[in-house]
């Protein structure tokens, strides 16, 4: 699958990855908020586009 390609699907299944797991998460009550395991995330290594955290922040009932 080329990037082109693998953007398209994702762009047609929302948000991916890790941040759709902690949306995920949350929605199903297993956690309170996910800002903050993106930050620990971020603080570790993982390489988390901010502009992803900020979408993902903007959901109902994140405070950022």
């Amino acid at each position: 699958m080329t990037c082109h390609a693998l953007r398209c699907f994702l762009s047609t299944v929302g948000t991916p990855g890790t941040i759709r797991v902690l949306l995920e998460a949350k929605q199903s009550g297993l956690i309170d908020s996910i800002l903050q395991p993106l930050e620990s995330m971020r603080e570790n290594g993982y390489r988390i586009h901010e502009d992803s955290v900020q979408a993902a922040v903007r959901q109902p009932g994140e405070a950022f």
